[in-house]
This record gives C-alpha cells, structure tokens and sequence, in this order.
C-alpha cells in the first residue's frame, strides 16, 4: 500500500511540474509574438532592409518592456535595438539602466551598454564602462564603482553628483544574479573621497528589491581606551517575516578580549518585544581606570540580560514589562559607560473598564552602588484596583481603591501591606469660580516580618499594624483671563485646604524624606506612597499668571503653605513657624528658540534663597545649547549632606548637514570638582556613520578621575 500510494503521490508531482512548464513556455512564446512599438517625434522605416530609425524622444515598447533613448534604429531581421543618447531600461527587479550607447535584442533581455549607471530603487548606484546585460542570469559590471549609500533623493530625481560619491567600491567586475537578486563583487577597494581605505576580498549584499536575507553585515572598527582596537562583525538572522535576530561579535585584537552582543526581536499579533544579551570576557583590568573601583567582580565572564516588551491583550487589557540583570554592579559602568546607583525591572497589567481599572506591577531593584555586597535585590510585586461607582448627585464621583503590596528586602525586612480607601469627590463650579471637595478614609493593614536588622525607629518583632486616616480637603481657582490685541492676560488664584487625621504616623517605609516644592504645593497629598499619611490641618495659597503673545510666553507661579508640623514626619522645606518656603516657578518661552525656567524656594522667615534652579534651551541656526544651575542649602538636602551647588552645560554644533559636533561638563561648585566632561563628534553618512569621543567621569564615589576615548567607522548597506 505504502509503494502504490508513493508512486501516485510522485506521478502527480511530476504532472504539477510539467504543467507549470508549459504555462511558463506559453507566457513566453506568446511574450515573443508580442509586437514591438515605437513612438518618436519622427519615424521613417526601410522595408528592404526591415530597419527603422526613430529620433526625438524614442520610446520603443513591447509587452511590459520599455526603452527611452534620443535615436533607436531597429533591425527586425536581426531583433536588435541600438540606442543612443540618454538611453533609459527599466527593470522591476533593480532599477534603471542608464547610458550614452546600448545594443540590446527586442525582447529586451540580452544586451549591452557602454558608459553606463544602474541606479537601484534606494538611491546607491553602479557606475560601469562596459554592462553585459543579462535579464534571467546574470548582469556583469566590468571596471565597476559602486555606491552604496541609500539617497532617496537620487532614486526619485535620477541625478548624481559628485556629492554624493563619499565612499565607493572599486572592482574589475561586479555581477548581479538576476533570479537571486544579490550582488556578488571581488577584489574590491574601498575608497573614501577616492583615497583607498581597505581591500575587499569578497562581499555579496542583496538587491535593495529583496526581501531581508541572512547573512554578514559589514564590519565597523573601534578603538577605545578599554578595549584597544577592534572590529565589529555583526551577523544577521531573517528567521521569519516578523522576527530575526542579530548577533555582534566585538573583537579587540590587540587585548584579547571579546564581547558578545545578541539582540532578538519579535513583532506578534498583540504586540513586540526584544531581548538584548551581552556577554564579555574581559575584567576592564587597566592601570587607568582599576583603582577607580572600590569593588570589582572577578568573574572571568561577565554579562548583562535586558529585554523589553510591550502587548495590547483585548480591548480593554495591555501589558508592558522590561527586564535588566547584571552578572555584578559594574558592569554598565565598564560596558556602557552608564552610572546608574541601581536598575529596575519590572512587569505591568493594566485592564480598563469604563472608569474602573486594575493594575498589576512586579519591580526588582538590583543595587549597584553597595559596595559591600556583591548584589542587593529589593522585590515590591503590587496590585491595585480600583472601583468608580455612577454619580448620584450633582456629578459627585464615589470610589473605592484598593491596594495590595509586598516589600521584600534581601538583607532587611519584608512586609505585606493591604490598604483600602474609599473616597468621595465633589466638583462646582460657582460664578466662575472653580471648586472641587474630596472626603477620603484609608485603612493600612501590615504584616512584618522582620530579617537581620530593624530598619524602623523603633524596636519591632514580626507582627501586624493598622493604620486609619481620615480626610477632607477643598480646592478653589478662578482663572480670569482679559485679551489686548494680540496679547492674553491670564491671572488665577489657587487655594487648597486639607484636614487629615491619622492614628499612627510611625510607618514610613516607601519615603520618609519628602519636599515640599513646586510640583506639590497645591497638590492634594505632599507624600507619594502608602506608608506616610498628613496629620492635621493645611492651608496653601498662591497666584498662577501668565502673558501670551504670538511670540512670546511668560508664566509666574508662586505658593506657600500652612501646616501643623508638629503632628507630621519631616518635610523639606517647611520652617519652625509651620510656614513654608516661598514656593514657584518662573518660565520664558520664545517659540522655539529660547526656554528658561527658573525654580526658587525664599525662607519664609529670613527671606534667604534656599533652592535656585534655572534649567535652559537656546538654538540659534546650527548652534544648541542646553544647561541647568542648581543651588540647595541644608535646610532642602539635609544638614549631613550640607550645602549643595552644581552647573552643567552643554552645546550641539551642526557643522553640516551630516556632522554634528558635542560637548558637555558637569562641575561641582563647591568642591570645584567635575564630576563628568566630553566632547564628540559624529558623522551621520547615508552609507557611513564615524564617531569620535573623549570623555572624563569623576563622581563622588571614584577615587581618581576616568577618562576613556572611542574611535567608531561603521559601512552602512552592504
């Protein structure tokens, strides 16, 4: 049975086989049959000969083929076209064909062209003295320039200068496999503005019209101080239409030193993600930068996993996560040349209904500044919901939001927090005032469990707490606005007072060091998180005023409050007298030239500046620059840390279209310390991208200043 059904199944296929053949020799056969036409300002013909000679805008056609040129004479006894004089072919599968001279037979399928340029559907192009055309096998280029830089400017217009010849291979002859549609060049030279660069024994890139193919990208090289000199071969995977892969292999051949990069990427039906892994087997052991240190890992391989992702699951649910793990704490610094104090993963749900919605959140923090620990993870997986009930009386919104969370510390403590808090919200509008009441009652439950160290203010054991706050609190604007020309006039009082009550103020384990500043002051809770609750009574007052032209914007707010300090946990910012600091923020805006703002906190009492913050944006033409100035006193920081005074600047030069020249310094003012200074330059090439940095960090956790520099050429499209 087995034999007979294998004998039937290969007589169909060699049936399937023939009868396509035959439909494709038919297609061709009546392809050939076609008639061969000709339009042109004049036409005159020899019938003795079978010739015809057009001039003046030729354009010869048969079937789906089309040639242009300034004269054609046909020879039908011997099929052939000459042309001559801006001769132009179209082929579907790379582009245009131009040239001064072509032969080529009225099927328009064998041929060849003296002088001539292929310019593919991206802009990079051949130039050729001699092209053997080809139109089912192979197209031969003999002492052939390529350009490989994709110009969308040079595809849709056909022109080129010489601009646009930065770099370009040399080689005695360059094929293109029609029915594979890649690329094949030998022995060629890269040249850069026609200096020659690097010898090329074999390259093979696709035609611009195909699909992504797997294969080697071209290599970049680099040189830095930690790593010496290297190449970058990079590797590309096309697994399927919505996922590949890359892989770069970073070789530092003076060091013996690699460093493995992967990146993975996959597009699904509800959304995309990617993974990132790094692999490196060098330990960064240089006299430059090793007494930096205070701890360094010894492992021989070291990496990092980073992946992120984001879905929408239904119409009403979506998710998003990012993960970051590291083989030891410096591993983003020696690598990336990135100073983060710790890093964060975490996942989110989010499901909305109407106004009610649930969200889930899972973040791990993997500390990178604890010297005396290898690795210090601090896990806080949280879920909230939330219920918004119809309003039942003069749009008031009643709900309901429940909390739960778990504080896991791997040295410290852990605890399970369960809060609920119903409130009530009220809006009115009164005579163009504006007015909002909320009434809210929280409920905290926690169960402790407590590791090696106690990091509350108190002695503690394993056990539970309950904390009740109950609150009320009213906010009051009304925005006047008056129009002069073409200037609005805005100015808008705003008041807000909160009543609060809490039996227990002891728990503060997400923050127990807040400000009291601009992004709070008319806010209706100073503390974020659960665990710190306001206890008494609290009035803020203050103006928001703005000018408005066509041109120009001018915004001035200020605040201040007054609370029971007494009966809540510290806050920055607040004076003996339960008076706050003169809180605001001035802003000037110039359309897009020029943006300052300049944050300030005034002692309420001696009227001394205890915060100075200007943050700027200024462009002019190719010129930017960006900057910020910050002044803390102790009263914000904290008396242990003390005073704090710092500026930074930096400035983005366009010299060209194409290059782009950075600098940048962080400097403390008060040990005249800099913390970080750089400059870079950066080529941005259509087919070329050259960097160049110089770069010194030196925080306050370095015992000696790093410097490093990087040297990067990287060829593009090929």
């Amino acid at each position: 049975m087995k034999l007979k059904f294998r004998s039937k199944l290969l007589f169909f296929l060699l049936l399937f086989e023939f009868f396509t053949s035959y439909c494709f020799s038919l297609y061709a056969a009546q392809n050939s049959e076609l008639p061969t036409t000709i339009e042109a300002k004049k036409v005159t013909a020899d019938r003795t000969k079978e010739t015809i000679t057009a001039t003046g805008n030729v354009e010869i056609m048969k079937g789906e083929n089309r040639m242009f040129a300034d004269k054609v004479n046909y020879n039908k006894k011997k099929n052939e076209i000459n042309a001559i004089g801006n001769v132009k072919l179209n082929n579907y599968k790379f582009g245009l064909i131009k040239s001064d001279f072509a032969v080529i037979n009225d099927e328009f399928n064998i041929g060849k062209f003296d002088d001539a340029q292929l310019i593919l559907f991206d802009g990079s192009f051949f130039s050729s003295s001699n092209v053997k055309y080809n139109k089912n096998d192979h197209t031969i280029f003999n002492n052939a320039k390529f350009s490989f830089c994709p110009n969308i400017n040079i595809s849709r217009s056909q022109k080129i200068d010489n601009d646009d010849r930065f770099a370009v291979l040399e080689s005695k002859e360059v094929k293109i496999d029609n029915n594979k549609e890649i690329i094949k060049t030998k022995h060629a030279i890269l040249k850069i503005y026609d200096v020659p660069v690097i010898y090329i024994p074999y390259i093979v890139n696709s035609l611009p019209s195909k699909e992504k193919k797997s294969g080697f990208l071209f290599p970049s090289y680099a040189k830095s101080s930690k790593f010496g000199f290297g190449i970058v071969t990079p590797y590309y995977f096309n697994i399927s239409e919505n996922k590949d892969l890359l892989l770069t292999p970073k070789f530092s051949l003076d060091l013996s030193r690699v460093i493995l990069s992967s990146r993975y990427r996959h597009d699904t039906a509800r959304g995309k993600y990617k993974v990132n892994v790094n692999v490196a087997n060098n330990k960064i052991m240089s006299k430059n930068n090793d007494l930096t240190i205070k701890d360094r890992n010894e492992r021989y391989y070291r990496w990092n996993f980073d992946s992120d992702g984001e879905f929408s699951l239904s119409q009403n649910s979506s998710s998003d996560y990012k993960l970051n793990i590291l083989s030891d704490t410096s591993f983003l610094r020696d690598y990336q040349d990135n100073y983060l104090s710790h890093s964060r993963s975490f996942f989110n749900y989010n499901y909305i209904n109407n106004r009610d919605y649930l969200f889930l959140n899972f973040t791990r923090f993997q500390e990178l500044e604890n010297f005396s620990q290898n690795k210090l993870n601090i896990f806080v997986p949280s879920a909230t919901y939330n219920k918004e009930f119809s309003p039942i009386f003069n749009n008031a919104k009643i709900s309901i939001n429940s909390n739960i969370t778990t504080f896991s510390h791997e040295n410290y403590s852990q605890y399970n927090r369960l809060s609920l808090k119903p409130k009530i919200e009220i809006p009115l509008i009164i005579k163009g005032s504006m007015m909002r009441a909320k009434f809210t009652s929280k409920s905290d439950f926690y169960k402790h469990n407590i590791k090696k160290n106690n990091i509350y203010n108190h002695d503690r054991n394993n056990n539970y707490d309950n904390v009740n706050t109950a609150s009320a609190s009213l906010n009051w604007s009304m925005p006047m606005v008056k129009k002069h020309r073409n200037k609005s006039y805005i100015i808008e009082p705003l008041i807000n007072f909160k009543s609060s009550r809490t039996n227990n103020n002891n728990i503060n384990i997400d923050n127990n060091n807040m400000e009291l500043g601009f992004g709070n002051i008319f806010s209706d809770n100073y503390y974020s998180g659960y665990d710190l609750n306001e206890n008494g009574n609290r009035l803020s007052y203050g103006l928001s005023s703005s000018i408005k032209n066509n041109i120009n914007t001018i915004e001035l707010t200020v605040g201040q409050a007054l609370m029971n300090k007494k009966k809540n946990s510290k806050i920055n910012g607040l004076n003996d007298n339960n008076t706050s600091n003169y809180v605001g923020r001035i802003q000037y805006d110039l359309k897009d030239l020029l943006n300052i703002q300049y944050f300030f906190q005034i002692d309420s009492n001696n009227h001394n500046s205890n915060l100075d913050e200007v943050n700027f944006r200024a462009r002019y033409n190719n010129i930017t620059l960006y900057g910020n100035y910050l002044k803390m006193s102790d009263k914000i920081t904290n008396f242990t840390v003390g005073e704090k005074k710092q500026i930074s600047l930096n400035s983005k030069i366009k010299v060209t279209k194409r290059v782009d020249i950075s600098t940048g310094f962080v400097k403390d003012l008060k040990s005249k310390r800099i913390i970080s200074r750089q400059i870079s330059l950066y080529r941005n090439g259509c087919c070329t991208n050259f960097g160049l940095y110089l770069r010194e960090n030196n925080p306050e956790n370095f015992i000696k200043p790093e410097q490093t520099f990087g040297i990067n050429f990287t060829f593009k499209n090929l």
